[in-house]
């Protein structure tokens, strides 16, 4: 390269100096520090070069191992190691000091039986470690000493462990720390003090833990906390008290817990919640009030799998910007004609699959216009009136009513009435929309007689309906047209004879 540049800038005054500058420049880019040393019979770990550093993947082999190949490294001191991930390795404990000397910014430690990470097992990092992952561990105890030196750390995930409390201050020291995730361990106790000090923390996830309530008392001292996942846990009952002093939350899972009740105002101190997942609990009652406070927020309601048997249309009338109503595998089996009223005109995703609806009130979609996308599968369904959807029909793109039930006489008829659909599913696969596909091969309708089974694209539906359509456009004519006339005739006559 100097041999270049010279011949390059011979004989140019000026021109000395901007190779010179070129070539400072290229010595500390990424791109000139970073390389993988050459072959070396030490180096057991892949390593590859990425934009902003090195890839280097260790698998299996000892702690030994690990210290060997990190040796290797340190004789480039210039190198920055983007990812560093040590998987199935036997590495019991991260002995102090290991990585002196290395720029690691991403470091992943997994499937391993890492059990203690030294007092100064990470601190070489302190400065530059963006990311630890410690993820499908035997970690017992969060490793408050060795992480408190990791001041410019954004996400710590020590996701499947055998954690099963979380003492005070037990994070003290990242107060750089954005994204906390401690999904599935077996944390049953939250001291107050837990979350001490991560004042920027806006992501928690405390899923699939043992929780038995909310630990709010120490959630409330995150001001800035926009996501918490409490998902698989044993959660029974909430109150409006279980979220107060998170007024910046965007997103509640409560999904797979025990909560049968949504009490008064139990939603009232999060004002600024846009998605709320209830799923899989065991929720029989809503009160009235239950969403009180989500009214200019809320766009995801998620209640699938619970026991409500109506659409709770009294506590949802106010929710001006609801997207996606999600009551799928309820105990539903009427749907009143105003059970939409209030919140419809908003909803673009309605999931009401494996309930026990039997019929469809006729002006159920009557201001659901901008409905894109509804599920009415496995419920009881035997007909599909046209003028009931006739109102979504401009912007609609999914139907699905696949699967219904077939050891029963509630399943879809090949009559007239299901023409329409018919039509419809053949026109709407040339738009090429994958899952209108998969409802076309899913979709079947039944003749009686004789008995038998069709998908609802191939039964032979036309057949049956040209007489039907004859009558049917007969009956319009003379509705539309005959009597009008015919009546106005009859009174200009009787007025004429008077």
């Amino acid at each position: 390269m100097i041999t270049m540049t010279m011949t390059m800038c011979k004989g140019r005054p000026g021109w000395w100096a901007v190779g010179l500058l070129v070539l400072t420049i290229l010595s500390t880019t990424t791109w000139a520090r970073n390389i993988c040393p050459a072959s070396n019979a030490r180096l057991t770990c892949q390593c590859s070069v990425k934009s902003k550093g090195l890839v280097l993947i260790c698998d299996k082999g000892s702690m030994e191992d690990v210290k060997e190949n990190m040796r290797i490294f340190k004789e480039y001191p210039s190198t920055v190691i983007q990812y560093l991930t040590l998987r199935q390795i036997n590495m019991p404990r991260i002995p102090d000091y290991v990585f002196m000397g290395l720029d690691i910014r991403h470091l992943i430690v997994s499937n391993t039986n890492l059990a203690v990470l030294e007092e100064h097992s990470v601190t070489a990092l302190a400065t530059k470690l963006e990311i630890l992952e410690l993820s499908q561990n035997w970690i017992h105890d969060i490793p408050t000493k060795a992480i408190k030196h990791l001041g410019n750390t954004r996400l710590l995930t020590l996701n499947h462990n055998n954690i099963t409390a979380l003492a005070a201050g037990a994070f003290e020291g990242m107060h750089t720390l954005e994204r906390l995730a401690l999904y599935a361990n077996s944390i049953a106790r939250i001291d107050s003090n837990a979350f001490r000090g991560l004042e920027k923390l806006t992501y928690l996830n405390l899923g699939n833990n043992h929780l038995t309530r909310v630990p709010i008392a120490s959630i409330a001292k995150l001001p800035n906390l926009v996501s918490l996942e409490l998902q698989e846990n044993r959660i029974q009952s909430i109150s409006e008290n279980d979220f107060a002093g998170l007024p910046n939350l965007d997103s509640l899972k409560l999904g797979h817990n025990q909560i049968t009740v949504l009490g008064p105002t139990v939603f009232k101190n999060l004002p600024r919640m846009s998605a709320l997942e209830l799923e899989y609990n065991g929720i029989k009652k809503v009160d009235v009030t239950a969403f009180n406070g989500l009214e200019e927020k809320l766009e995801w309601l998620k209640m699938g799998h619970n026991h409500v048997n109506e659409i709770p249309t009294e506590a949802l009338k106010g929710m001006h910007r609801l997207r996606e109503f999600d009551f799928k595998a309820n105990d539903i089996s009427e749907i009143k004609e105003d059970a939409f009223d209030g919140f419809g005109r908003t909803l673009k995703f309605l999931y009401l699959q494996d309930n026990r609806i039997s019929s469809l009130p006729m002006a159920i979609f009557g201001e659901m216009h901008s409905l894109e996308f509804i599920s009415l599968a496995n419920n009881s369904l035997r007909h599909l009136v046209r003028d009931v959807f006739q109102p979504i029909m401009e912007n609609i793109q999914v139907i699905d009513v696949h699967g219904f039930i077939v050891n029963s006489e509630n399943h879809l008829s090949c009559d007239c009435e299901l023409l329409w659909y018919k039509q419809w599913l053949i026109k709407s696969m040339s738009t090429n929309h994958e899952k209108v596909r998969e409802i076309v091969l899913k979709t079947m309708c039944w003749t009686t007689s004789p008995k038998h089974q069709y998908s609802v694209t191939k039964a032979p539906i036309e057949k049956g309906c040209r007489s039907t359509s004859r009558a049917a456009s007969l009956s319009t004519f003379i509705e539309l047209f005959y009597c009008p006339v015919a009546l106005a005739m009859l009174n200009v006559h009787h007025n004429f004879n008077n």
